[in-house]
């Protein structure tokens, strides 16, 4: 579906109701899809108990990705030697 079928300003949690039961094909910005949802559930039931396992130590703490400038990969280096073909 390319066309929007809601023709009126709504909220993001409206958006995300209209997105799923497919009257609109954009959803909104902070949209979590159903998959999406359950693996974060699936995380944090692993997190809780991690938690209660460690008690009060600290479990995998929140932390932003380091920002560094995109490179692109280098190309891998020519051969050294022509390939040899080795016969069993």
């Amino acid at each position: 579906m390319s066309d929007d079928l809601i023709d009126f300003p709504v909220s993001n949690l409206w958006r995300d109701y209209y997105y799923e039961v497919g009257l609109t094909a954009h959803p909104s910005s902070g949209y979590i899809s159903g998959p999406d949802r359950a693996m974060i559930e699936v995380l944090s039931e692993i997190r809780d108990a991690l938690t209660s396992l460690l008690g009060d130590e600290a479990v995998l703490p929140l932390r932003q990705a380091p920002s560094r400038p995109y490179r692109p990969p280098s190309k891998p280096a020519p051969p050294t030697q022509e390939p040899t073909i080795r016969r069993l």
